[in-house]
């Protein structure tokens, strides 16, 4: 029993509580949520007999004068006593108590070497030690105790808390079980070593730990809540769900528990669960963002990633910037395909837990997908280089290497992958794509059979199979290879895409326009597919909806095979500068992609550039030597370019390469005519009609050979041949010309007249056909034709001159003066041409005129809604609202599929005020073409009047991310986003918008109004000063102004700007209540008595207000 010294000293020594360790998961022992212990603390003597309650550090000043009295004392007392170790003890609790941490322990260590026996003594020691932060110095001291007394639990207790702290998770387990040994009833142990085996990973044995703590102390709710994550790790969601609805009942709304609570929900699919612990964390003080994280996380679940979004960005806005919540963000942005908006959110996630290996992986992956392959390989070699056991990160890091075409590393990559993790199938499958990358078709093979073993009914797979079958040239196996994996995966984009491009080279064009659409129903953003459809379309010389396809495919992934592919489109459209444009943007991206090169050349040619596509051509054969397509166009640019004799040497070269090619021949053939070897130049067609029956340049250039030897029935016959095959404008103008010169006009005027039913935007079918009505005295028909031309091509003065000849026949030569007018002269009832005009005259600013000429379409076309909208619009403008809703709602009964009068009516409707029905227009017009920015900006501008702001910045984000220079997209985000308050945004935005279209004057209005708030007066007053120059009768502007005039203190000004402001709009509110103010302010009572009189009779309706 210990003397009655050393219990008066018990009861001056302050108790004070062990440190838990630092987690970033686990809840410390014995913690509530306001950080206080969850009952009373009691110390614990040596022996482990309980003493009194302890005494706290003294807080209050009585309690402090208390323990000053009683160390005066006791300094007394020792001054008497020197050697007395049980005073010095009883000043250290005192010293301690008062907060006096170095004089308490220079006491203990007195009291120690007076006499070392005392294990009580190396016990406050301890625990002053470790309150004062001196950890290995503290776990000597119980240390110590154990060597005095080896069967003590608390010594072991304690001295495994402070390893555990330090990190010494082994020498705490030690501590532990021998306290536990010790005491099996010691439940503070149990959760220490639980605490261990956590931070170990050992989750299971962990859990059976806190499970022990649990039994012997129920009301713990850190054991429950830290068991709950053990069994989270291990999958066993239920069990946790019953742990953490325990530590919720003992701990109440902790934020904690909740958190936990609700990721547990959502991996049990108990969404409605999970919803409501959100709700119940949005009602936590100063942890609403929690809730709103939890709503995301759901939202992400559901798949509804525009709500998740929201939710997410909500909680980022409420200052939580956790790890998860970034990870949550990168999944939403994933899975809506905003990769940019991703990679910054897993980036941030990775900065936040820089020891999670997820969003560095997610990252990668995000930038492998955006083609990014620099950006995803710093991803993976960091995976790597942090382990470079990682399986998966390797195989990642081999697709990346594969986009690169650093095809022998990918290979070093996927084997690596394989040797750790044999029996994956990603590894396998990955090494089969690796060995594709390598031209190593067969091995490629072999070692997706090796995958399929694996994983026998894997489409993606079977499908990389066919492919391997595909590049073998194995055509047959190829296409059943396809079936199979879309049989086992019948939702396989890829696969669909890849059998849409294998039969359009099989000439089964149809089928594969099929499988095409197929592709784009499950996916409309496949690249591949869009890639496969477009190709297609070439092939069926589709080039303008090519085009659309090669530039959809673009938008998702930026490519330089792709643009060589869309260079080669546009030029079959006759695009030529886009079509180089495109080239050369290819060879910039990809300087060593031969085909970039050749397809450049191949325009270079048609834009007569000789000499710089030989040279392109050139370039394409240092890289691909063999490829007889460019030492074909080579040749041709050497004709083109003047140089006969190395043409028929360039053609010669090609036909040694591929004397079974076709077109060879028949450029020879055309040459040799040329040069004047006409029966060598027959023979040559011959020769290419030999190997190719059906090719129309070969019997092309034949007919014109007959044509010219006078042998016009075999011309027709090979004119007709043409005709038979493709029936296209060049065939039926070839033969209106063979006919022509032989005399028979009106069979030639039938030829010319099928051109111009297949093209009747050519040009050239136009002139020709006109050339053949003045051939047979039909003048006024021919001058119709000519005009059509020069409606197609106005640059061609050979047009102008042919039609003024007719017009000067036919008697009629003032109808040459005006190509608009002398359409509606010939046909004065065609409303298309009076709608047209009206276009024209609207543009120049002769509205009047407009409106009369679309007044004379509609009456002679009433069916027609086109005029109905372009009234409307002359409506619009003159303010009258209702007539152009009764002119907008005929036309869209007339067509009710057409977007655009749809947007001319909400338009309308939003003027108006009528912002829901506006809202309904525009959503039912991109419901018809939801990639149509005119669409998002009206939908955006509706939202806006609805006070849905959050919506409407979304919408005005869409329009811009269809059209990045939609002017009236941006300059409405850059406002709204003003009088939200974020003014950097906003400003950003309304620059961009004034740079795009510096006389917009409702951009510099929104920006003079942004400037003024951040305190950039001068700046705003110019912006509000340009505005009024563009548009000097806007009175918002005018009121704008003043305000900024009022900031800059210049009063007198500002009221005369208000006053300008009143008088262009008697009847808005907001400038007569400023004009009262500063009237009062300033002793105008008659100013201030009319404002009022006038504000408060329209408040009572006495002022109408339109």
């Amino acid at each position: 029993m210990p003397s009655l010294r050393l219990l008066a000293a018990l009861l001056v020594i302050a108790t004070f509580v062990t440190p838990a360790a630092a987690r970033t998961d686990l809840i410390s022992r014995n913690a509530c949520a306001s950080g206080a212990p969850c009952r009373p603390l009691k110390a614990m003597r040596p022996s482990g007999s309980l003493s009194a309650a302890p005494i706290p550090p003294a807080a209050d000043a009585l309690s402090r004068d208390a323990n000053e009295l009683r160390l005066a004392e006791i300094e007394a007392q020792i001054a008497r006593r020197p050697q007395d170790e049980f005073l010095l003890v009883e000043r250290a609790g005192l010293s301690m108590a008062l907060g006096r941490v170095a004089d308490g322990l220079a006491d203990y260590d007195a009291a120690i070497k007076l006499n070392p026996a005392i294990p009580d003594f190396y016990a406050f020691r301890g625990l002053a030690r470790w309150d004062g932060g001196r950890l290995e110095a503290a776990a000597e001291d119980f240390g110590a105790l154990i060597k005095i007394n080896p069967r003590n639990p608390w010594a072991y207790g304690n001295r495994g808390d402070i390893e555990r702290t330090l990190g010494h998770r082994a020498a705490a387990y030690e501590d532990y079980s021998a306290a536990i040994e010790i005491e099996p009833r010691d439940s503070k142990s149990y959760f220490g070593r639980a605490d261990v085996l956590f931070s170990a990973r050992f989750y299971a044995q962990a859990a059976e730990d806190y499970g022990a703590s649990i039994a012997l102390d129920s009301s713990d709710f850190a054991a429950y809540y830290n068991r709950a994550l053990c069994y989270r790790n291990l999958g066993r969601f239920a069990e946790a769900a019953s742990d953490l609805e325990a530590a919720r009942r003992l701990a109440g709304d902790d934020p904690r528990v909740l958190e936990i609570q609700a990721r547990n929900a959502i991996d049990l699919d108990d969404l409605d669960a999970a919803l409501v612990i959100a709700m119940a964390q949005l009602d936590v003080p100063g942890r609403a963002a929690d809730g709103y994280l939890t709503i995301g996380l759901v939202r992400i679940k559901q798949r509804d990633f525009d709500s998740a979004v929201e939710a997410l960005k909500y909680a980022r806005s409420l200052g939580l910037d956790s790890s998860e919540l970034f990870l949550a963000l990168g999944t939403a942005f994933d899975n809506q395909n905003r990769l940019d908006e991703a990679i910054e959110a897993y980036g941030k996630a990775a900065e936040a837990e820089p020891l999670d290996r997820r969003p560095v992986r997610w990252r990668g992956e995000a930038q492998l997908q955006m083609d990014r392959y620099g950006l995803a390989l710093v991803d993976f070699n960091r995976l790597i280089r942090d382990d470079p056991t990682d399986a998966a990160a390797l195989r990642k890091r081999a697709a990346t290497l594969l986009r690169l075409n650093q095809t022998q590393d990918a290979l070093a990559d996927a084997t690596a992958s394989i040797v750790l993790d044999p029996d994956s199938y990603e590894g396998r499958l990955i090494h089969g794509m690796t060995l594709l990358g390598v031209d190593r078709y067969s091995d490629a093979l072999a070692a997706l059979d090796r995958a399929l073993a694996i994983r026998p009914d894997s489409a993606f797979a079977i499908y990389q199979r066919a492919i391997a079958q595909d590049l073998l040239d194995d055509q047959p196996a190829a296409l059943a290879g396809y079936d199979r994996a879309l049989q086992a995966d019948p939702d396989l984009v890829d696969a669909y895409a890849d059998r849409c491009d294998l039969k359009s080279r099989m000439g089964r064009l149809d089928d594969a326009l099929a499988d095409c659409g197929k592709a784009l129903e499950r996916d409309p953003q496949s690249f591949n597919a869009l890639v496969a459809r477009a190709d297609n379309r070439v092939r069926r010389e589709e080039y303008a909806a090519a085009i659309d396809d090669f530039s959809a495919a673009l938008r998702i992934r930026l490519n330089a095979t792709t643009l060589a592919d869309r260079c080669k489109a546009y030029r079959g459209a006759n695009e030529l500068e886009l079509s180089l444009a495109d080239c050369t943007m290819a060879i910039w991206i990809d300087p060593h992609l031969a085909a970039a090169y050749a397809q450049r050349g191949r325009t270079l040619l048609s834009l007569d550039r000789y000499p710089a596509s030989i040279i392109d051509f050139d370039r394409a054969l240092a890289i691909a030597p063999d490829d007889w397509w460019s030492q074909y166009y080579r040749a041709r640019a050497l004709d083109l370019n003047g140089d006969r004799d190395a043409a028929l040497a360039g053609f010669n070269h090609v036909i040694e390469l591929n004397p079974e090619a076709a077109q060879p021949y028949a450029q020879r053939c055309n040459l040799r005519d040329r040069m004047g070897e006409t029966d060598l130049a027959i023979q040559d067609c011959d020769r290419a009609l030999l190997a190719n029956p059906e090719l129309t340049t070969a019997l092309d250039f034949r007919g014109q050979i007959f044509v010219n030897e006078g042998r016009y029935d075999d011309a027709l016959k090979d004119f007709t041949a043409v005709i038979d095959i493709k029936g296209d404008t060049d065939a039926y103008l070839a033969r209106c010309d063979a006919y022509k010169q032989m005399g028979d006009a009106e069979t030639a005027r039938a030829d010319c007249r099928k051109a111009v039913e297949i093209s009747p935007n050519d040009a050239n079918a136009h002139e020709a056909m006109a050339d053949v009505l003045v051939d047979l005295g039909l003048y006024s028909s021919a001058t119709d034709e000519y005009g059509a031309a020069i409606e197609l091509s106005p640059g061609r003065a050979s047009l102008f001159v042919a039609r003024a000849d007719a017009f000067i026949r036919t008697g009629r030569p003032d109808r040459a003066a005006d190509d608009a007018r002398s359409v509606i002269s010939i046909d004065p009832d065609n409303a298309m041409a009076h709608n047209n005009l009206g276009v024209a005259l609207e543009r120049q600013g002769s509205i009047d005129e407009a409106f009369e000429e679309y007044q004379k379409a509609i009456r002679l076309d009433p069916s027609d809604a086109l005029p109905l909208m372009n009234r409307a619009d002359i409506y619009r403008q003159r303010g009258q609202f209702d007539l152009a809703l009764v002119d907008l709602n005929r036309a869209v009964s007339l067509n009710s599929e057409n977007p655009d009068l749809l947007l001319s009516r909400a338009w309308v409707f939003r003027l108006k005020g009528q912002f829901d029905v506006a809202l309904a227009d525009a959503d039912r017009a991109l419901s018809i073409d939801k990639r149509q920015a005119w669409g998002h900006f009206e939908r955006g501008a509706a939202l806006e009047g609805l006070g849905r702001n959050g919506d409407a910045v979304t919408a005005y984000e869409q329009a811009i991310l269809i059209d990045p220079d939609y002017v009236p997209a941006i300059r409405n985000r850059g406002g709204l986003l003003g009088r939200l308050g974020n003014f950097t945004a906003a400003l950003a935005d309304l620059d961009l918008a004034i740079a795009k279209d510096p006389e917009d004057g409702t951009a510099l209005l929104f920006r003079c109004r942004v400037r003024n708030s951040i305190g950039r007066n001068t700046e705003a007053l110019a912006d509000c000063d340009n505005a009024l120059r563009i548009d000097p009768g806007r009175a918002e502007t005018h009121y704008g102004r003043a305000l900024v005039l009022f900031d800059l203190g210049r009063a007198q000004d500002a009221l005369k700007s208000i006053d300008r402001g009143i008088l262009l709009w008697p009847d808005d509110p907001e400038p007569r209540i400023a004009r009262f103010l500063w009237s009062v302010i300033l002793i105008d009572w008659n100013t201030a008595g009319l404002d009022f009189i006038h504000l408060l009779a329209v408040r009572t309706g006495s002022v109408r207000r339109d």
